[in-house]
């Protein structure tokens, strides 16, 4: 990742977030985690745009099948740390971890 989680965004949770699992880049966060957490985001987002109302650990379980679930415990932690975001913050949290 080129761009500081400032760039996107400011939210608390995205600094609590890059203080957790590596400044600039979450490199202490693996690659399937960072895959995991864009999946979530992105459902979470259609459920926003849909007029339902769910969490980021719903988005989770509804978004990332059991067939495919690869991720570590880390994934949980940073689905904890962002929780209460807003969409506009997860669609830049989205920008952050794809750049």
């Amino acid at each position: 990742m080129t761009h500081p989680i400032g760039y996107f965004t400011n939210c608390e949770q995205g600094q609590n977030l890059v203080k957790r699992f590596g400044d600039h880049d979450l490199n202490d966060l693996c690659q399937i985690d960072q895959t995991a957490l864009v999946v979530t985001l992105g459902g979470f987002m259609m459920a926003q745009l849909a007029g339902v109302t769910v969490s980021l650990e719903e988005a989770a379980e509804a978004c990332i099948p059991t067939a495919y679930d690869y991720t570590t415990d880390e994934v949980q932690e940073a689905i904890g740390i962002l929780d209460g975001l807003n969409p506009d913050d997860a669609v830049s949290i989205i920008q952050f971890l794809v750049q």
